[in-house]
């Protein structure tokens, strides 16, 4: 049976790095390398691949044809790689994990976050809490919950950002807006952080 050739992972880890900075000096800081060390990664990828990848302009690289067709497999096998390594050393991670999360969002941001938590750590039991943002904040603090999404900021919690989305006014497609009239608004109650949003513009107009 004859020998497979293989991608080696390392080479392509370095290869999405000058793809993704542009030059061999920035991906070398990028990977703590030497700019020599890169290059030479990148001369045995293409040796390996049998065609250029890349095509210099200036100190810049861009990716040929075939570089760019590289970069998608190389992007999905490397994802692959890291997945399985973080299955593998996180599974010792068991127990339970409350999650809060809002009407809005437990069906569109966090199934693909669920997902992910399930294939590092499968080990690991998930109970989710669904409510409004301010009630699981308050949650939060009191220990119910470990951890929620919010569109709220709390100096005293560690966070990361998730997501930006935009904030806009709807209206029926129906609606003719007249500037002396009254604006007939719905609106959340209280609680809610887009009502003192939504307020405070109209004041200000």
């Amino acid at each position: 049976m004859a020998n497979a050739e293989n991608l080696d992972i390392e080479l392509l880890r370095t290869f999405i790095a000058v793809a993704d900075v542009h030059t061999f000096s920035k991906a070398a800081i990028r990977l703590a390398r030497t700019q020599g060390a890169v290059s030479q990664q990148m001369q045995r990828l293409e040796t390996l691949v049998g065609t250029a990848l890349f095509e210099k302009e200036g100190r810049t690289k861009h990716l040929t044809q075939h570089g760019l067709q590289l970069l998608s497999y190389a992007r999905d096998l490397l994802w692959l790689n890291d997945d399985a390594l973080r299955s593998l050393k996180d599974s010792r991670f068991s127990g339970v994990l409350r999650i809060g999360s809002p009407h809005d969002v437990a069906d569109t941001l966090l199934p693909p976050l669920l997902s992910q938590i399930a294939r590092w750590a499968p080990n690991l039991n998930i109970e989710l809490d669904v409510g409004r943002s301010p009630f699981l904040m308050e949650a939060l603090h009191r220990g119910e919950v470990d951890m929620t999404i919010s569109t709220r900021f709390d100096p005293l919690l560690e966070g990361v950002l998730l997501r930006t989305s935009p904030t806009v006014w709807i209206c029926s497609a129906l609606y003719h807006h007249q500037p002396e009239a009254t604006v007939p608004l719905i609106m959340a109650d209280y609680p809610s952080i887009f009502r003192p949003i939504a307020i405070e513009v109209l004041d200000a107009a």
